[in-house]
């Protein structure tokens, strides 16, 4: 029931009743951390009907993090509720670890789908675009002008020239990255829930 039901409807102490409308004045004040004007009830969305499970919350974006909902995340707007929840039927699975502890990326790469980037420049129109891939490589280009055109340019790798007019750079996956793992580690790998692409591209190798 929101607070003006209840102040509608039942006799509420005159001191409660200040505190009541206090927070749902804070709540009403307080949509960049996921309130709703017309809910009393913080990191809530109306509208949004599915809830993360205990101890796991939804970003701003819609994935679901495990881990405790913050101060910090609640500011930039992590709530209890899905904010995709038209457009999907039930809870997705875990995608990040709790951000206070692994401090939070600045977006999310889709793999498969190319992100936009444009540099801060005001005489010209430019930025790279990148994309990851599910082996855990990535792929990217230089765009001028028309983001969905790669344009010649040169690279260089541990400053040296390796290509003049490279258009598409692919990034491979580094499988050295699993020979520090101990096998205690690797035991404790959960393959049918990986974390990230090296525990990832680690299970997808064992089914070979």
């Amino acid at each position: 029931m929101k607070i003006g039901e209840i102040l509608a409807t039942k006799y509420v102490h005159p001191d409660i009743e200040k505190n009541l409308k206090k927070v749902e004045k804070r709540a009403k004040g307080s949509a960049r951390m996921g309130y709703h004007s017309s809910m009393a009830y913080p990191y809530r969305v109306k509208g949004e009907t599915k809830e993360a499970p205990a101890g796991t919350y939804f970003t701003k974006t819609g994935n679901l993090v495990k881990g405790k909902l913050s101060k910090d995340a609640r500011e930039r707007g992590a709530r209890e509720t899905d904010p995709k929840d038209s457009q999907r039927s039930k809870v997705p699975p875990v995608t990040q670890s709790n951000e206070d502890e692994h401090g939070e990326a600045d977006f999310r790469l889709t793999n498969g789908e190319y992100k936009i980037l444009q540099a801060d420049d005001d005489k010209m129109t430019r930025g790279l675009a990148i994309r990851s891939n599910k082996d855990g490589s990535y792929d990217s280009y230089y765009w001028y002008e028309d983001p969905s055109k790669p344009m010649d340019i040169e690279i260089q790798v541990d400053g040296k020239s390796v290509a003049k007019d490279a258009k598409i750079v692919h990034w491979k996956y580094h499988p050295e990255l699993e020979e520090s793992w101990s096998n205690k580690y690797k035991k404790s790998i959960n393959c049918s829930n990986p974390k990230g692409f090296s525990q990832k591209a680690h299970c997808a190798g064992k089914k070979k």
